[in-house]
């Protein structure tokens, strides 16, 4: 249980991640007011994501997901 080392590990990796970048899209579509219903989609990819994050613990599922829960905190942030 020490804290400290997973800010150890962030400071590590956050180049990285930082480097992953994310995906986004807009939707374009039309709506048929006959049938109220949508129709031709078009997806305009505008950022493409280029990297992800793994981890694992071999012995504690727990820990595996504080260190993806730290990681995704981080993410969220930046």
């Amino acid at each position: 249980m020490k804290w400290e080392n997973l800010s150890k590990l962030v400071d590590i990796c956050k180049d990285e991640i930082n480097n992953y970048g994310y995906f986004m899209a807009q939707v374009n579509h039309g709506l048929n007011e006959k049938e109220l219903f949508y129709e031709n989609r078009n997806i305009t990819v505008i950022q493409t994501q280029k990297g992800e994050m793994r981890s694992n613990c071999m012995d504690c599922l727990d820990q595996t997901n504080v260190v993806q829960g730290v990681f995704s905190r981080y993410i969220a942030h930046h």
